[in-house]
């Protein structure tokens, strides 16, 4: 099945799954998350995951033969004052791409379990703004995917 998820997570983690580990940055610092995606990868699932990170200066890609990292840019100072709109339009520029990867919404049905009539449900604590950059991702990758956050703190 293939998934995709947007929170925060602890990048270094994940670097066995996917080529280039060495240039992987170091990410929010999340391990319940990254716990979640080797989960998911040890079951066979296919994950796209779209995460933010202050090291990187350009949004970039990791991939891997089950997981795709999207990594956003994390400002490190007043990020807030403008609703973090480079953190979403990062994000959201990713799962556009990963959209148009899978065929946009019109490929849906690519991405639904075989005679699936609901949404895949992903659940994840998630900071702030993460819930409508979640919803979205959600949005922009199709029916077939759900992306539940739950605001935290």
């Amino acid at each position: 099945m293939k998934l995709g998820i947007s929170g925060p997570v602890t990048l270094p983690m994940l670097a066995k799954y996917v080529e280039r580990e060495a240039e992987l940055p170091e990410g929010y610092r999340h391990a319940a998350l990254a716990t979640v995606v080797e989960a998911l990868l040890a079951r066979g699932h296919q994950v796209s995951l779209f995460t933010l990170a202050p090291e990187v200066s350009e949004p970039c890609t990791f991939r891997g033969p089950q997981l795709t990292i999207h990594v956003g840019r994390y400002r490190a100072r007043h990020r807030a004052r403008d609703f973090f709109a480079l953190e979403r339009q990062d994000l959201l520029r990713a799962g556009s791409r990963a959209g148009d990867r899978a065929g946009g919404s019109a490929a849906a049905n690519q991405l639904c379990p075989a005679g699936a009539s609901e949404p895949v449900r992903i659940q994840a604590r998630l900071v702030g703004t993460w819930n409508r950059i979640s919803a979205q991702l959600e949005h922009t990758l199709g029916p077939c995917v759900e992306v539940a956050a739950v605001l935290v703190g």
